[in-house]
């Protein structure tokens, strides 16, 4: 455990990140009583692992910040820890992504627009998933540019999957029928949800169950991933923090097959399109965080789950033994702000606000010595 900034009652610890390789630390500090000139009241740090070189980075937000509560968010780093991106939303509307390269402490823009809010990374950066966008009505398309897109780091935005070649029922250009799920850290493996059925709000029975989970690269062809369309898939699950192996050879999702059954959480090899069930559950809300290790070893999840209906802190699913255990999280206190990503199979970070307000590393390999 460490403590880090914050050293009075009013100081909070925020989102955390770290690195692939277990390097450097990216998180947030809240001051809700913090005026100007004393600071922004989010403030974004990098600093090792091991507590140590905290470097405040907040020299990214632009001075036309709209605010520094709810104006930004987003953060991210790469797996070797070089480089520090954040989003922000400036007075004027536009909406920019930066970067720091944390050996020249130099910012820059990590995409040539205004318009994206929201970046997933691959491995080293050099590309930036930026989700889904509309971009407005197109003189030759005769139809709005709507879908998926993507960036290599500095360059402008690339529209690679198009709404209107996905199957649809007469509303194809609703772009909330999608929903993006997250990209591999290498070969641009997409991940997303489509309902190619009505919409939740005035469907009816079996014509509610068509959502499905889809895959595609940056050529822009998608595929199904599976042989039944649901009431119900999830878009939260995994994303930044992990929603496939490196490779995306597999990939996580949650589902409800038809309405009132229990909500499923399962992995699929995306090569023969099998299934493999994780936990369930019959709770609303129940699986507040769930996540894949690079290497596809872990499942990281935490809530309610399966027939005992217990709350669990963090439960660690090893995919190669079947088996699986708590993480050390009840030796922890119970009041959990946020949990980080999982770095080399091993360590992932929770943060915690007012007591004991503080950073834990979480070694999921240790024995009862530490």
């Amino acid at each position: 455990m460490w403590t880090g900034v914050p050293g009075e009652d009013y100081l909070n610890f925020g989102s955390v990140v770290v690195s692939g390789d277990n390097s450097k630390l990216m998180f947030n500090v809240t001051c809700e009583f913090c005026q100007a000139p004393a600071g922004f009241n989010n403030r974004p740090f990098v600093a090792d692992t091991n507590g140590g070189n905290v470097t405040d980075i907040s020299d990214l937000f632009p001075v036309d910040l709209a605010s520094s509560w709810s104006g930004w968010g987003n953060m991210a780093l790469d797996d070797d820890g070089s480089k520090a991106f954040i989003s922000v939303l400036r007075s004027g509307g536009e909406k920019n992504i930066y970067y720091k390269d944390l050996s020249s402490g130099n910012n820059y823009h990590a995409v040539n627009s205004n318009d994206f809010s929201n970046a997933w990374l691959n491995h080293d950066a050099s590309a930036l998933y930026l989700g889904k966008f509309d971009a407005g009505y197109d003189d030759i398309l005769q139809r709005h540019k709507q879908g998926l897109w993507w960036a290599q780091l500095g360059g402008a935005p690339r529209w690679y999957l198009d709404i209107h070649d996905m199957p649809c029922n007469g509303m194809c250009d609703n772009l909330n029928a999608l929903g993006y799920m997250g990209n591999s850290k290498r070969d641009d493996h997409t991940f997303f949800v489509w309902n190619s059925g009505a919409p939740s709000n005035i469907c009816a029975g079996e014509d509610c169950n068509h959502n499905a989970l889809w895959h595609s690269q940056l050529d822009g062809r998608a595929e199904t991933l599976t042989d039944r369309e649901h009431y119900w898939v999830s878009s939260y699950v995994g994303g930044w923090r992990g929603i496939s192996t490196e490779r995306g050879e597999t990939v996580l999702y949650s589902y409800i097959d038809r309405k009132g059954d229990p909500q499923k959480l399962v992995t699929v090899d995306r090569a023969n399109r099998a299934e493999k069930e994780l936990t369930w559950t019959t709770s609303l809300n129940a699986i507040r965080e769930a996540f894949i290790t690079p290497s596809g070893r872990y499942v990281l999840v935490r809530g309610t789950m399966g027939s005992a209906g217990g709350y669990h802190r963090q439960t660690l699913f090893d995919l190669l033994h079947d088996s699986t255990r708590d993480t050390w999280s009840y030796y922890l206190p119970n009041n959990t702000s946020y949990i980080s990503n999982m770095a080399l199979d091993r360590y992932y970070y929770l943060s915690f606000q007012k007591a004991p307000n503080a950073i834990y590393r979480i070694d999921t390999q240790a024995d009862d010595n530490g």
